[in-house]
């Protein structure tokens, strides 16, 4: 806590002195703010795509089980029916 506190003086000091560095942290402290932004955006469109894909996933398992009811009840209909 005692560091922090220097370096906020330090910083402080440094700013009074030259209002230059003044302007370039608060450009840093922007630049730092728009990327935080970016990437929550970017996990926000990752957790979309991510559930997309699990909902695709979902429904080609749903149609594969359908395939191979199918495919389970043409094979039993065909060996069970009746040859006479």
């Amino acid at each position: 806590m005692h560091s922090s506190h220097c370096v906020f003086v330090c910083v402080s000091l440094l700013c009074a002195q030259n209002p230059n560095v003044s302007h370039q942290l608060a450009a840093l402290h922007s630049d730092v703010r728009a990327a935080r932004q970016g990437a929550d955006a970017t996990a926000e469109e990752l957790r979309g795509v991510n559930n997309q894909l699990r909902a695709k996933d979902k429904e080609i398992t749903r149609m594969q089980k359908a395939v191979r009811d199918t495919h389970s009840y043409t094979t039993h209909t065909q060996s069970t029916r009746c040859t006479h």
